[in-house]
C-alpha cells in the first residue's frame, strides 16, 4: 500500500498529469485506477443500524472529489475544514458528475434525522494509506421513518444545502430500511494503494 502523505507528495505531478490529460479509469466497486502510476483509490462505508445488521458498500469518487484531492495534495488549494456525511433516500445510482452543489436535488437528501445538520465526519490521521472514522462513527437518529439508499461525504453542514463539495457518494447495494428512534450509524474509510 502506499504511504499517502509521502507517495502524494512523491508522485504529486504523476497524478495530477494523469487526471489532467483523462488517463484514468473507473474500475470496479467504484475505484479509480491510474494505470501509469499504478495506483488505485477507494472507499467503502459501513452502516449498521441500532448496532446490528453492518452492511459494506463501496463507493465512488465523482470528478469533483478527485480535482478537489489533487488540488490541496498536489497544487497547494485551500483545504476544507470540515466534511459532512449527509444520507439519500432516492435509489438512484451516484455518477461522475455528482457534486456538493447537486447532491440534495440529485441524490434525494434525506434531512428526516433529529440532528440539526448533517453529521460531522470525524476523521483519524492517514496510516497505511487509509483514514476513516471509525472512532467517531456519524451517527443519525431517525425521526421520519423512510428508506436509506446511500450517504455522501460534504463539505457542508447544512441539510439539502446546495453549495459546497462532494468528495465521495455510496449507494446501498440494498436500501437501510429505518424507523422512529432508529440509530443508523455511517463508517466511511477511503483509502489509496497500490494497482
Amino acid at each position: 500500500m502506499l504511504r499517502i502523505d509521502a507517495d502524494i507528495q512523491a508522485h504529486r505531478r504523476e497524478f495530477a498529469r494523469a487526471v489532467a490529460n483523462n488517463h484514468y479509469e473507473r474500475a470496479e466497486g467504484g475505484r479509480i485506477l491510474l494505470p501509469e502510476q499504478k495506483a488505485f483509490l477507494h472507499g467503502a462505508i459501513i452502516s449498521p443500524i441500532n448496532g446490528r445488521d453492518e452492511q459494506i458498500d463501496p463507493n465512488i469518487i465523482p470528478t469533483e472529489g478527485l480535482n478537489y484531492m489533487l488540488d490541496v495534495g498536489v497544487h497547494d488549494a485551500t483545504k476544507v475544514s470540515a466534511w459532512y456525511v449527509a444520507l439519500f433516500n432516492t435509489n438512484t445510482t451516484p455518477q461522475d458528475t455528482l457534486t456538493g452543489a447537486n447532491f440534495a436535488a440529485t441524490q434525494g437528501e434525506y434531512t428526516g434525522y433529529s440532528e440539526t445538520t448533517r453529521v460531522a465526519y470525524v476523521e483519524a490521521a492517514a496510516s497505511a494509506g487509509a483514514t476513516s472514522n471509525t472512532a467517531s462513527r456519524a451517527e443519525f437518529t431517525i425521526v421520519t421513518p423512510t428508506t436509506v439508499y446511500g450517504a455522501a461525504l460534504l463539505s457542508l453542514d447544512t441539510k439539502a444545502g446546495v453549495t459546497g463539495k462532494c468528495l465521495a457518494c455510496s449507494k446501498f447495494s440494498a436500501g437501510r430500511a429505518v424507523i422512529l428512534d432508529d440509530l443508523l450509524q455511517i463508517l466511511y474509510s477511503l483509502s489509496l494503494s497500490s494497482a
